[in-house]
This record gives structure tokens, C-alpha cells and sequence, in this order.
């Protein structure tokens, strides 16, 4: 469902000020075809970090996110 514009408004909005003043840190993720859970997982925390992060369970990714996040509140996977 290419070119109605959803990654542009979703840009948009990650770039708003308001939004940028209310989220300390934030992500961009992309997300291809070949979706792989894992691989989006590790790209967040490699994006937190600035490291390169190749975990292969969801538990330690997220504990990892959450020690590195502001006051250690993470975020939150489903799936």
C-alpha cells in the first residue's frame, strides 16, 4: 500500500517539536517486507546504545532497553 503517505506523516510527527520536548529519546525504525521481530528488536537497542546489539531473546532485549532508557521505564514489545 505504497505512496498514501504514512511514512511521511509518521516523519512529521517524530519531528514536531512538541513531540521532541516530550520524549527524550526516540527511535526511528524501519520496517521492511521481511519482517524479523528480533532484528527490529536489536536495531532499537543498538539505536539506545550506540552499540551493536545481537541478542536472540526478546526478554534480554527488553531488559537491555530498560537500563538504558531514562529512569530505567524501557518500552514496551508485543508480538
Amino acid at each position: 500500500m505504497g505512496g498514501q503517505g504514512k511514512t511521511t506523516l509518521a516523519r512529521v510527527v517524530y519531528n514536531k517539536d512538541v513531540v521532541i520536548n516530550i520524549f527524550s529519546r526516540r527511535i526511528w525504525v524501519t520496517i521492511s517486507d521481511d519482517f524479523d521481530f528480533m532484528k527490529i528488536l536489536n536495531q532499537m537497542v543498538g539505536s539506545l546504545t550506540s552499540t551493536t546489539s545481537v541478542l536472540d531473546n526478546t526478554e534480554a532485549v527488553i531488559k537491555k532497553s530498560s537500563k538504558t532508557s531514562k529512569g530505567g521505564k524501557g518500552f514496551t514489545c508485543t508480538g
